[in-house]
Parts: C-alpha cells; sequence; structure tokens
C-alpha cells in the first residue's frame, strides 16, 4: 500500500504540472492556479454527488471530440508507408530514435495503468451494478481503452506533421506544443490545446487521488464511498484531501 500510494503521488504531482502549464499559457502563475485547481477538486469531490459527478466527467470528455475540418493530403502517405511496413516488417529499420517513437507513443497513450484498474472496479462497486449489468461495463472498458490508445497514436501522427515539418523539433513538454501551434494553426488551435490540456489534468488530478483512496481503504477494511459523509469515511476522504495537498505542494512550495 505504501509503495502504491508513493507511486500514485507522483503521479498527482504530474497533473498539477499540467495545470500549471496550461494557466502559464495564458500569464497565470502557478502560485494562483494550481491551489485554486486543488481546491475546486477537493470541494467537487467532496462534497459532490457521485452520479452528478459521473455526468460532469462524461461532459467535459466531450471536449475531445473535434471535427476536422478536410482530409490532410498526409493520410494516404501515412496509411501507404504503415502498410508497407507491416508486409515488409525488415524493411522497417530499428534505430535508436524510432524506438524513443515507440517509447513516446506509450507514454502519452498510458491508458491502462494500474490504478486505473482499481478505480473501474471500485466505481462498479459505487454504482452497485448488478451481475447482468457487467458486461456493459467489460464494454465500455475495452471500447475506452482502445479509443483512448488510437487517440494517442493520432497526437504523435499530427503532432509529427504540424510541427515536425515545419522545423519546431525542440518540443520539451505540452505547453512548448501550444506555443508551436499558434504561429501554425492560429489562436483558436492554441486555445483549444491548452483547454484541452488544463481539461485532461483537472480530470486525473480528480480520479487518480480518488482511486488511490479506493484501494487503500478497501485492501484495509476502512469505510468508502462518495456517497458517504466525511464522518462516515474519515479515512477515505482524509487520504484523499492528504494526496491532493502534497501534490499541490509539491509545486507551489
Amino acid at each position: 500500500m505504501a509503495v502504491l500510494v508513493a507511486c500514485n503521488l507522483g503521479d498527482v504531482v504530474s497533473e498539477f504540472i499540467g495545470v500549471a502549464s496550461s494557466f502559464q499559457l495564458f500569464g497565470v502563475s502557478k502560485f494562483i492556479s494550481v491551489p485554486s485547481a486543488a481546491a475546486l477538486v477537493w470541494v467537487m469531490i467532496v462534497f459532490g454527488d457521485y452520479k452528478k459527478l459521473e455526468k460532469i466527467f462524461v461532459f467535459l470528455s466531450f471536449l475531445y471530440h473535434c471535427l476536422r475540418r478536410h482530409r490532410h493530403p498526409c493520410e494516404t502517405q501515412l496509411a501507404r508507408s504503415f502498410a508497407t511496413s507491416c508486409q515488409n516488417p525488415l524493411a522497417t529499420r530499428i534505430t535508436t530514435a524510432r524506438l524513443l517513437v515507440f517509447v513516446g507513443w506509450r507514454v502519452i497513450g498510458a491508458t491502462i495503468a494500474p490504478w486505473q484498474q482499481f478505480y473501474l472496479q471500485a466505481s462498479i462497486v459505487e454504482k452497485g451494478s448488478s451481475p447482468k449489468h457487467l458486461k456493459y461495463s467489460q464494454i465500455d472498458a475495452i471500447v475506452g481503452s482502445l479509443f483512448s490508445v488510437i487517440v494517442a497514436g493520432f497526437i504523435v501522427v499530427v503532432c509529427a506533421v504540424t510541427l515536425f515539418t515545419h522545423g519546431y523539433t525542440h518540443i520539451n513538454d505540452a505547453a512548448d506544443a501550444a506555443q508551436s501551434l499558434r504561429p501554425l494553426g492560429g489562436q483558436y488551435t492554441f486555445i483549444l490545446f491548452s483547454v484541452g490540456l488544463l481539461n485532461a489534468s483537472l480530470f486525473a488530478a480528480s480520479i487518480l487521488p480518488l482511486s488511490t483512496s479506493y484501494t487503500v481503504c478497501h485492501a484495509l477494511g476502512f469505510e468508502s464511498g462518495l456517497n458517504k459523509r466525511f464522518k462516515d469515511a474519515p479515512a477515505f476522504y482524509w487520504l484523499y484531501t492528504l494526496l491532493l495537498l502534497l501534490g499541490a505542494a509539491a509545486l507551489v512550495s
């Protein structure tokens, strides 16, 4: 449990880094954005209703469904290159650069993480799903994981086509990518990318410590659940609060 909490705390810190980076793109200091985000997340989770929170998270997920204006000419070339590699994998030499691309792809698309597995089962218990409804949860998990990895793949491809081909080859973080998109895609593209970064960071900052609290309380026999009040599940809510405080304090200290 101690190793799991320490590992997940590191992830919480990384999510608040995303919050800080997205706000700094608009000139807001991390000393304002990070504490405000932590307070918002805490109030939303501690005083919110599970069913209402679930609807909010589903709504926020739709921010990532953006319509394309036209077909990019590189798509046909990409499809042909992929088909050629599949037909003759030996023709594609394994180089250090290509290995780094594959590693980066996996890092960006790390959708099947341990904490998400724990949260999945905890959410099913929290909703009181009956055995006959479990098949829908299984379909949801499989489709969601596949869709997320596909989206991650397109993130890699689109960044390569948009940024690399225009000479932006030194991208250290998501904030650099957003700044590089401004002269290429315009102000609205920059805003869309920045809002997406903020949304993803807040999303994970809410769910990740929640998953940790569920896991620890289930393993050690403490009461847990968002439908319980603070006094009825003190260990659950105090652990959640502590993870948020430490994650935010790591950036503003």
